[in-house]
């Protein structure tokens, strides 16, 4: 499952093109969504092109043109941001979303399209053929943001919160997330409003979001000592009377949590937790960055998305196995961005994609 705030907030250019998605489901290769995964051993996939057809004509009755509708539906069934899933009693509820640039929509605003689907898979006989399982419901809604305002940034963040509550997931390996946030001092005691019976399960799932374990330090117990690897401390009460022993490079957030609700405290440290993210993924850009030499090829891979640009991997001269002659020139805002990062001197002449797009996400630069 992909629950992480990152990705999400990575905003998605489209290309509206033609694409067998139930051909797709059926052969694997890189989807791995829930819907996928959970029916693989059991399940015919042919059903995914009536569910992507009838999740499309809803997006036309929504307003979307139908080019624009077939892509976005591509998108979230097939390379979602954000992808959750539960089972009850052999039903599957799935919800997967992703949220559409402006720039590769044509839209006003950025557009967050989400999927909520239940499906029942059909009991399967030993030798028997697989066959399509029962979708008892399908929709898919849409929703305008304006990411470029931070009320409507953390509302989104908020919505993700909520969503990973209704869909619970095991946590995952602290090995997995090796870096800790610290939060200093309990909210009930320092004036905050309406905090929810639940507060430390809210802090431990937006630390999650941004792939950190979270703890809690307040009352006796605490002797003032973080673990080497808390990389960022939020302080909600100052005045909690502990010398903190801060590990050394350690970020230190104050926030002013008194008279403020719980809700907006939440807000204003996942903001700051999406910035600290955004900058430290330009850092990593700007040390990466090279000049291309004349006549150079190299092919990429994207690894990620801020709201600014996409993010790619360090290239490779050998292209997909569609193989280099397959790649045509390409325009996506996104792309552009963050290949111009990565070259110092790239031009938007030398943007390529594999022509199997979207099935096949190589890109690379013809200089």
């Amino acid at each position: 499952m992909q629950r992480t705030a990152a990705p999400y907030l990575g905003t998605r250019d489209v290309v509206q093109a033609q694409v067998d998605t139930a051909g797709e489901f059926r052969q694997g290769g890189e989807i791995r969504t829930p819907i996928r995964c959970s029916l693989e051993t059991s399940s015919d996939f042919s059903f995914v092109a009536t569910l992507e057809c009838s999740l499309a004509e809803q997006l036309v009755v929504l307003g979307l043109p139908g080019g624009l509708a077939s892509a976005v539906i591509w998108e979230v069934l097939a390379e979602p941001s954000v992808a959750m899933a539960r089972m009850d009693h052999g039903v599957h509820s799935f919800r997967q979303a992703v949220v559409i640039a402006r720039d590769g929509s044509a839209a006003p605003l950025e557009i967050r399209a989400v999927v909520d689907a239940v499906i029942s898979p059909r009991e399967q006989r030993p030798g028997q053929q697989r066959t399509p399982p029962v979708v008892e419901s399908a929709s898919v809604s849409i929703e305008l943001f304006d990411l470029s305002e931070d009320k409507e940034t953390a509302r989104l963040l908020r919505e993700l919160m909520d969503w990973c509550s209704e869909f619970p997931a095991p946590l995952s390996d602290k090995r997995s997330r090796p870096d800790q946030m610290a939060f200093i001092g309990d909210p009930r005691r320092v004036g905050v409003e309406a905090v929810p019976d639940s507060w430390r399960l809210h802090l431990s799932v937006l630390a999650g979001m941004f792939s950190l374990t979270a703890a809690v330090k307040d009352g006796p117990s605490f002797d003032g000592a973080l673990p080497s690897k808390t990389t960022l401390v939020v302080k909600l009460d100052p005045y909690a009377g502990k010398t903190l022993a801060i590990p050394s490079g350690t970020e230190t957030l104050l926030v002013d949590a008194r008279g403020r609700t719980f809700a907006s405290l939440v807000d204003d440290i996942s903001l700051h937790l999406v910035k600290r993210e955004a900058a430290s993924m330009d850092a990593e850009t700007a040390a990466v960055a090279r000049d291309l030499r004349p006549g150079e090829r190299v092919y990429h891979r994207k690894i990620g998305s801020s709201q600014s640009f996409d993010r790619f991997n360090v290239g490779s001269p050998k292209p997909c196995s569609h193989g280099e002659a397959g790649f045509i020139p390409w325009r996506g805002p996104k792309a552009t961005k963050g290949l111009e990062r990565r070259y110092t001197n790239f031009k938007p002449s030398m943007h390529r994609h594999c022509n199997k797009y979207p099935t096949c996400g190589m890109y690379a630069v013809f200089a």
